[in-house]
């Protein structure tokens, strides 16, 4: 079957072997396509949707569909229309995903490049993922990650959210992001702008890359003094280490000095190991461990501290 393909306005549920234009009505259709298809277009209209694609690998243009699965092949589809609460899955293959202009909230799995529009996007993955490119564009963007390992490089997208798994984060481009790498060993880089950087629990290894950055740390748990994080690239000139409902009494850098039990919060640091080591209660024993990859004692001093 080729040429147009018109629904009507009931609940429709029909196999289509392929088509250069496929509309539904108000009903909640059900479309299964079996035959591979290049440059078609789809608009189930009202109702709640779904569109189930073969294993051909598909060119197409979607709107008014809540629900889009495909099989194996390389498929690349184009939202026609902003929409809200759409699932994408896109199966094995080479996929990608284009957002339409405006604001879309969506749940995608299977895509190995997402491009979004003008609007405020948030994607949710809802399976782990190898090697995807995201570029969520204007607006101000969300990317939530699966459960899972995660690797995603990310441009034009403000806040990024890994899972439960140890995920590798790159944002790339000069717009500012907050990266917030949740629980696992995590690999978070910013870009040029001025990134604010979470690594969460876990062993993290932390980059800021060109821009003026925050690392920041709101538990106890996100530095251990057993394992620690790690940052790569730390200027003490221009970033900054914040601390989040951690400080007791007065915070004290002591340079090289060994803790005492003081009863404020206290830091030092190694010059020869690149290791500051932070005593949260002030009883003379580490809490939270930073090794601060060349970094000197000397740069270093009690300004490159925020305690909130």
């Amino acid at each position: 079957m080729s040429g147009t393909v018109t629904l009507g306005d009931s609940a429709n549920i029909i196999t289509l072997g392929s088509f250069d234009s496929l509309t539904g009505g108000t009903g909640n259709d059900f479309v299964t396509v079996t035959g591979a298809i290049s440059g078609g277009t789809v608009n189930l209209g009202a109702g709640t949707d779904r569109l189930s694609l073969g294993h051909g690998g598909y060119t197409l243009t979607i709107s008014g569909v809540e629900t889009i699965s495909s099989g194996t092949g390389a498929d690349t589809i184009t939202l026609g229309a902003a929409i809200s609460g759409a699932i994408v899955s896109l199966g094995a293959g080479t996929d990608s995903l284009t957002l339409a202009s405006g604001a879309n909230t969506l749940t995608v799995s299977g895509a190995e490049a997402i491009t979004g529009g003008t609007g405020a996007d948030t994607i949710t993955l809802g399976a782990a993922t190898s090697g995807a490119t995201i570029d969520l564009g204007a607006g101000t963007d969300r990317l939530v990650l699966a459960t899972g390992a995660n690797s995603v490089t990310a441009t034009n997208t403000e806040v990024i959210t890994g899972g439960s798994g140890a995920d590798s984060i790159t944002v790339t481009g000069s717009v500012s992001a907050r990266i917030i790498g949740g629980d696992g060993n995590d690999t978070l880089a910013g870009g040029d702008g001025g990134d604010q950087i979470s690594g969460g629990l876990g062993a993290d290894l932390l980059t800021g890359g060109a821009g003026v950055d925050r690392f920041t740390y709101s538990s106890v748990n996100d530095a251990l003094a057993a394992t620690g994080d790690t940052i790569t690239d730390f200027n003490p000139a221009s970033d900054l280490l914040v601390f989040s409902g951690m400080l007791t009494g007065a915070f004290t850098f002591l340079g090289s000095t060994a803790m005492t039990v003081s009863g404020s919060t206290q830091a030092r640091f190694d010059d020869s190991t690149k290791v500051l080591l932070i005593d949260l209660g002030g009883d003379g024993a580490a809490d939270m461990k930073i090794t601060l990859t060349g970094v000197n004692l000397a740069a270093l001093d009690s300004s490159a501290f925020l305690w909130l």
